[in-house]
């Protein structure tokens, strides 16, 4: 067994993005495209973020920490907002830009 602390720690960033100090992996592309999402298809359902937060019995502040991509947000959440937006959770995960021709900022 190879014991270099530096190949262990090569392998490790080439897994993904680690929070420091943090043992999960966050995978930021991912959180990125979610927050974004989310954001898009709120605004596309004419959804404020209290709207939103509200229809799923949570805080804004939640919501909020999603579309910024500050929170790593478990599955159980994106169900739920997905079902409250009407939409696949799929769709909430998708990272491609080139299918939204403007920006909703």
């Amino acid at each position: 067994m190879d014991n270099d602390p530096y190949k262990a720690s090569k392998k490790i960033s080439s897994l993904g993005s680690m929070k420091e100090g943090s043992k999960k992996r966050r995978n930021e592309k991912g959180i990125t495209a979610l927050g974004n999402n989310i954001r898009k298809y709120r605004k596309l359902r004419g959804l404020t973020i209290s709207q939103l937060a509200n229809q799923m019995d949570v805080d804004y502040s939640q919501i909020s920490r999603m579309e910024l991509g500050t929170v790593n947000t478990n599955i159980s959440m994106i169900f739920a907002v997905a079902d409250v937006l009407e939409i696949k959770a799929a769709q909430l995960l998708e990272d491609d830009d080139t299918s939204w021709p403007f920006s909703l900022l």
